[in-house]
């Protein structure tokens, strides 16, 4: 994961863009760990997950629509990972 995060942020740079990731902050990551994986995961068909940041999301005001939508990594869901393919393949 962080391997890919800083070859997203290589490619986000090229387009003046700065990306914050909040949740792969060392001091998010371990008290993330603290949390049951009950909170965030309900079962092994369970294709939504991290309810517990959801309910969050809800009650910090996200839209219910935006705050449910299915998980997406975001190298996929922004098309990044098409860019850093090309821009791997110029170097």
């Amino acid at each position: 994961e962080g391997e890919m995060m800083v070859a997203i942020n290589q490619v986000t740079a090229e387009f003046d863009v700065r990306m914050i990731q909040p949740f792969l902050l060392p001091n998010f990551t371990k008290y993330a760990k603290k949390i049951p994986i009950s909170e965030k995961i309900h079962g092994s068909d369970d294709m939504k997950r991290k309810h517990i940041v959801r309910e969050l999301a809800i009650d910090c005001g996200v839209p219910e629509v935006a705050a449910q939508k299915q998980k997406k990594a975001l190298q996929y869901g922004s098309q990044i990972h098409k860019s850093l393919l090309k821009s791997r393949k110029t170097s």
